[in-house]
C-alpha cells in the first residue's frame, strides 16, 4: 500500500512540473502582455512573473467553479446535409482567398429550435477576416423567415465569444443603452449544430427595424459604407498607396436596400440619409450638419472608455437616419475593445485614428469637440462606473458564469476600466496646456500671440494682472484647436483691451496671466504671458455656424436677443416661409392673433412655444387651403404651453427626404394643451408626441383624414376631451405609458383607443358611438379600464398580437355596457380580457389577419 501511494506521489509531482511548467510560460507570457507598454527590461519582466502566475491560476480556478454552476439557454441551428456542404465550400473558398467575400446566394435553408420554438430560417457563414472561420466555432449569419423571430430579432449573427473580447462588447452595448444610444441585443447561450455541441457562442443582432423600435427609435434606414472593395482587396493582397483610399471611394448602402427602394417614403429617406453622409466625406457639411452630435459626443467618448477601437473603424460605422429629426445617429458594431491596460485612450484626439480623413472632419467641427470632451470628463469619474457596474452586476455575473463553463481561461476584472478613467483624467488636466506670448501693445491693447502645445482644445478667457482683468476684443468662447501632430506650435493672435489708466509697460514688467480652460471642462486655469514677442502666420478658422435661424426675418416676431424672448404679436400674420426658431429663447403669444400658413411653410423650434388665448380670445393657427403644413418642437428641456388655440388644416412638415408624420409633432420635450381645438388635419397624425411628457386637458379633435393623436414612447394623461369623425385612430399608442379619462368619441374610422408595443394604459369614463372599434390592445399591451359605455360599433373590445416580437395583450375592465355592437369582444388565444372578474374566452387564432387581412 505504501509503494502505491509512493508511485502516485512521485506521479504527481511529474505531472505537477509539467503543468508548472506550462503555467510558468503563461504567467511569464500574461507578464509580458499586461505590461509590454511600460518599456519594462526582462528583468523587470522575471520580477513581476510571480505574481503573475499566482494571480493567473487562483483567478483560473475561480471561474472554473464559477462556470460549473452556469445554466445556458440552448439554441439548435439544424442545417440538411446539401446546404451544410454549400457552408463548407464557402468556407474553403474563404480560407484559400485569406477572407470572405459573401452574396445573397450564399444563404441556405435552415431551422432554429429556441425555448421550444421552431423558426425557419436562412443563414450563411459570417466574418470578413479567416478568424471567425477557423477551428470549430464558426460564425453564421441568422435571417428568419417571414415574420419570424427568436428572441425578437429577426436577423442576429452568432459567434465565438472571443471574436467580441468574451464580456467586453456586452458592456458596451449595456453602456450605450444606458446612455440613451442605440445598443444591439447581445447574449451569450449555448450552441447546437446538427446535434453537435459547438459550446458557448454570443448572439449578436444585427441591423433592422426591430433593432429601432427596441431602442425607442421610429423606423428609419440604416446606412453604411460598403466594405467589399476594402475586403476584396485584402483576400487579393492588393493594397492601396493611399490610407484613406478605400473610406474615399467605398459606396454608401443601406440595410434591406430592395425593400427600401421599392417604398417611396422609405427610398427618399435613404436618399437624404445617404446625401448627408456623402456631404460630410466630401467635407460640404459640418459635423452638427449631418449628424446627432451629443449622441455622437456620447458614443466617442464611450468607445474611448472602453477601447473599441475596432468600432471606430470606417468600415464598422453604422448610423441611423432618424427621420424626425432629420439627423444621423450612431450604432456601435463589432466591439473589441482592448483587454489590457494601454495608452490609446482618446484615439480620436491623440491615437492613430485622428490621423484618417475622416476624424479629422469629425473634429473639425467645435460645436461637436466641445460636447465630445464634456461628455469625456463626465465619464471619467469614478462614480460613473461605479453606477453602471452596480447597475449590471448581477447580468454581469450570470453571463461571466456562461462564459467561464467553457473558457474558465478568461479573466475579467473592472480595474482596468477605472485605470482608462484615470488616464483621461490626465489628458483632461495636463501640467502645461498653452504658451502665450506678448507680440505688441498699441495704446490700452495687448496683442498677445497664443498657442496650444497639447492635444485638447483650449477655450481662452482673458488675461489678468493683479487685480484687473483685461477685456478680450474677440468671442469669449474661441478655442484653440488642439494639436495633433509633431510640429511646430501654430500661435494666434489675441487683442486684450485693458482699463484706461493701465500703465501697459509697468504690466509686462510684472507678471501677466492668461486665464483658459480646457474646452467643455469646468476648471478654470492659467498660464504666464511671456513678456516678448513671437510672431506666426497661422491663425485659426473663423468660429462654427450654429444651424440658420431667421427669427429677424418676421415683422409678426418682436425679437429681444437680450433676454432671448419672442413675441407674436396681435393680428392677422401670414407665414409664406418656413420659421426657423434657435434653442436658447422663449416664445410668446397673447391676444388676437391668426397664424395663417402658406406655401408649405412650417414652424420648426428647438425652443419651448408659449401661446396662450382665451375663451374670448383664441389663437388660431392654420393652414391656407392645405398648402402650408406643421410645427415641429424638439429637443427642448423646457415646457411648451398651448392654452385656448385652434389647429386648423394643418398638415404634416416635409422637405426632400424629411416628412413627419403629425402636423404637430413634439420630440424629447414636454408640452401641454388645455381648451385647444384640432381640426381639419390630412397629416397621418393630427398630433405626435414623441419620447415626450404630455398633458392634454378639455380639448377636441375632430375631422382628421387619419390618427387624431399618436403618443410613441412617451408619458402623459388626456382628460375631459372630444375626438370625432377621425378617419383613422383617434387614440393611439406605441410604447407608451398614458391615463386618460372623461373621453368621447363619435364616428371613428377605425379604432377609438389603440395600446401596443408594450404600452400601459389606465382609463375611466369612455364613451364610444359609431366607432369601427371601440378599444383594441396588442403586443404585450396592458390595459386597466373603468365605466366604459360602447354602442353602434362593429367590435366593442379587441385584444391580440400583431407583432411577432411581442406578445399577447391583456386587458381588464370593470362597469362595461354595450349598446348596438355588432361583434363585443374579439380576443386572440393568449391574450386576456377580464370584464368585472369574469374571463372572456379567447376562441380566434388570429386576430391581425381578421382586422388586416393582406
Amino acid at each position: 500500500m505504501k509503494r502505491i501511494l509512493y508511485r502516485l506521489l512521485i506521479a504527481a509531482f511529474a505531472l505537477g512540473l509539467v503543468y508548472g511548467g506550462v503555467l510558468m510560460g503563461i504567467g511569464f507570457e500574461n507578464a509580458k502582455r499586461n505590461y509590454d507598454r511600460e518599456n519594462l527590461s526582462t528583468s523587470d519582466y522575471i520580477a513581476l512573473y510571480f505574481g503573475e502566475l499566482f494571480s493567473y491560476n487562483k483567478a483560473r480556478l475561480s471561474n472554473y467553479v464559477d462556470g460549473t454552476g452556469a445554466n445556458p439557454e440552448v439554441l439548435y441551428l439544424n442545417i440538411d446535409t446539401a446546404e451544410y456542404r454549400q457552408l463548407l465550400d464557402k468556407r474553403a473558398e474563404a480560407i484559400e482567398k485569406g477572407g470572405l467575400v459573401t452574396s445573397k446566394g450564399d444563404y441556405v435553408p435552415a431551422y432554429i429550435v429556441y425555448n421550444g420554438d421552431t423558426v425557419k430560417i436562412k443563414v450563411r457563414l459570417k466574418g470578413d477576416a479567416l478568424d471567425h472561420l477557423l477551428g470549430d466555432k464558426w460564425s453564421f449569419r441568422v435571417k428568419a423567415k417571414g415574420q419570424n423571430t427568436v428572441m425578437g430579432m429577426k436577423r442576429f449573427s452568432l459567434m465565438h465569444p472571443g471574436r467580441r473580447e468574451f464580456v467586453d462588447a456586452w458592456i458596451c452595448h449595456q453602456l450605450m443603452r444606458q446612455e440613451g444610444l442605440i445598443g444591439l441585443r447581445y447574449k451569450f447561450l449555448k450552441l447546437h449544430v446538427n446535434g453537435k455541441d459547438k459550446g458557448i457562442y454570443a448572439v449578436e443582432e444585427h441591423f433592422d427595424k426591430r433593432l429601432l423600435e427596441n431602442n425607442e427609435r421610429r423606423e428609419g434606414p440604416i446606412i453604411k459604407f460598403t466594405e467589399d472593395l476594402m475586403w476584396e482587396r485584402n483576400a487579393y493582397s492588393v493594397q492601396s498607396a493611399e490610407a484613406n483610399e478605400p473610406y474615399m471611394t467605398s459606396g454608401i448602402e443601406a440595410f434591406q436596400l430592395s425593400g427600401t427602394l421599392k417604398d417611396p417614403g422609405r427610398k427618399e429617406q435613404f436618399l437624404t440619409a445617404l446625401s448627408l453622409l456623402e456631404s460630410f466625406r466630401r467635407g460640404e457639411a459640418k459635423t452638427h450638419e449631418v449628424f446627432d452630435v451629443a449622441q455622437l459626443a456620447k458614443f466617442m467618448a464611450l468607445t474611448d472608455l472602453m477601447e473599441a477601437l475596432h468600432a471606430n473603424s470606417w468600415h464598422n460605422q453604422r448610423f441611423y437616419y432618424n427621420p424626425i429629426s432629420a439627423v444621423l445617429e450612431p450604432i456601435g458594431f463589432d466591439y473589441f475593445g482592448e483587454t489590457k491596460f494601454s495608452h490609446s485612450l482618446l484615439i480620436h484626439l491623440k491615437g492613430a485614428y485622428i490621423n484618417e480623413f475622416q476624424f479629422r472632419a469629425f473634429f473639425n467641427d467645435t460645436l461637436f469637440l466641445k460636447n465630445y470632451v464634456r461628455e469625456i470628463q463626465r465619464i471619467s469619474k469614478p462614480k460613473f462606473l461605479d453606477d453602471f457596474f452596480e447597475g449590471i452586476s448581477e447580468e454581469l455575473s450570470e453571463n461571466l458564469s456562461i462564459i467561464h463553463s467553457e473558457f474558465p481561461q478568461y479573466i475579467f476584472s473592472t480595474e482596468l476600466f477605472y485605470k482608462k478613467q484615470t488616464y483621461i483624467n490626465n489628458i483632461l488636466n495636463p501640467a502645461q496646456a498653452i504658451q502665450a506670448y506678448v507680440f505688441e501693445t498699441r495704446g490700452d491693447q495687448m496683442v498677445v500671440n497664443i498657442g496650444n502645445i497639447q492635444t485638447m482644445p483650449i477655450e481662452i478667457l482673458g488675461v489678468k494682472y493683479k487685480y484687473l482683468k483685461a477685456k478680450q476684443q474677440v468671442d469669449t468662447t474661441f478655442t484653440l484647436a488642439a494639436k495633433l501632430e509633431p510640429q511646430p506650435i501654430q500661435f494666434n493672435t489675441f487683442f486684450f483691451t485693458f482699463p484706461d489708466s493701465t500703465n501697459l509697460d509697468e504690466v509686462l514688467s510684472k507678471s501677466v496671466y492668461l486665464v483658459y480652460r480646457i474646452l467643455g471642462t469646468d476648471s478654470i486655469r492659467r498660464t504666464k504671458v511671456n513678456p516678448w514677442p513671437f510672431e506666426s502666420k497661422t491663425h485659426l478658422e473663423g468660429n462654427v455656424l450654429m444651424k440658420t435661424s431667421n427669427i429677424d426675418d418676421f415683422d409678426f416676431l418682436q425679437v429681444d436677443h437680450i433676454w432671448k424672448n419672442i413675441l407674436i404679436k396681435p393680428g392677422n400674420h401670414n407665414l409664406s416661409s418656413t420659421l426657423v426658431i434657435p434653442s436658447g429663447y422663449v416664445v410668446h403669444a397673447e391676444g388676437d392673433i391668426v397664424l395663417t400658413l402658406k406655401n408649405g411653410a412650417n414652424i420648426i423650434s428647438r425652443s419651448p412655444l408659449n401661446i396662450i388665448g382665451t375663451e374670448e380670445k383664441k389663437i388660431t393657427i392654420q393652414s391656407e387651403s392645405g398648402k402650408g403644413q406643421g410645427i415641429l418642437v424638439y429637443d427642448v428641456d423646457d415646457h411648451s404651453n398651448f392654452q385656448h388655440v385652434i389647429f386648423k388644416n394643418l398638415s404634416a412638415p416635409s422637405t426632400v427626404g424629411w416628412a413627419l408624420s403629425g402636423a404637430l409633432t413634439f420630440y424629447n420635450t414636454k408640452v401641454s394643451f388645455s381648451n385647444c381645438q384640432f381640426d381639419g388635419s390630412t397629416a397621418e397624425d393630427m398630433l405626435n408626441i414623441v419620447k415626450s411628457e404630455y398633458t392634454i386637458d378639455n380639448c377636441s379633435f375632430m375631422n382628421t383624414r387619419s390618427d387624431a393623436f399618436d403618443s410613441d414612447f412617451s408619458e402623459g394623461w388626456v382628460a375631459n376631451s372630444l375626438f370625432a369623425k377621425c378617419g383613422n385612430d383617434a387614440i393611439d399608442l406605441m410604447s407608451s405609458k398614458c391615463k386618460i379619462s372623461n373621453i368621447s368619441f363619435k364616428e371613428i374610422g377605425d379604432k377609438g383607443v389603440a395600446a401596443g408595443e408594450k404600452s400601459d394604459l389606465t382609463a375611466k369614463y369612455l364613451v364610444f358611438n359609431e366607432v369601427n372599434i371601440a378599444i383594441a390592445g396588442k403586443d404585450q399591451s396592458a390595459l386597466t379600464l373603468n365605466d366604459i359605455a360602447i354602442s353602434n360599433t362593429k367590435i366593442g373590445i379587441a385584444a391580440f398580437q400583431k407583432k411577432p416580437e411581442y406578445g399577447p395583450a391583456n386587458i381588464q375592465i370593470t362597469e362595461l355596457s354595450f349598446v348596438g355592437t355588432d361583434t363585443p369582444y374579439l380576443i386572440e388565444i393568449g391574450s386576456v380580457l377580464t370584464v368585472d372578474g369574469k374571463s372572456i374566452d379567447a376562441e380566434i387564432e388570429d386576430v391581425k389577419g381578421l382586422l388586416y387581412p393582406k
